[in-house]
């Protein structure tokens, strides 16, 4: 599916390419029937779902080593980038409640 935001009016022009990718985004770029499609079309195309929030390291450990992913917000991070953090950042989220399970559909 063509990105909805590339022949609309109200989109940037960068680099003489429509774009939505820079703010501010106008109202009317969430109340639109075409970026409504393509999130729908988006979410349709995920191989995993958020679970629950993980709420302690050893609950994480598990899961990473049983799954290897982890939702972060609303992005999906790999075993291999999680392996990079620093432990101090990996608490913080996890004390913030940031980070999910990441589930197979």
């Amino acid at each position: 599916m063509v990105k909805p935001c590339t022949g609309c009016d109200s989109a940037l022009e960068v680099n003489r390419k429509k774009t939505k990718q820079l703010l501010p985004w106008s109202e009317e770029c969430f109340t639109c029937e075409k970026y409504k499609r393509y999130l729908k079309y988006l979410e349709s195309r995920r191989k995993y779902v958020e679970g629950g929030v993980i709420k302690s390291l050893d609950d994480f450990q598990k899961h990473l080593d049983k799954n290897g992913l982890v939702f972060v917000g609303d992005k999906i991070y790999s075993l291999g980038w999680v392996c990079s953090w620093q432990y101090r950042m990996i608490v913080d989220y996890i004390r913030r409640g940031i980070i999910r399970y990441a589930i197979k559909k």
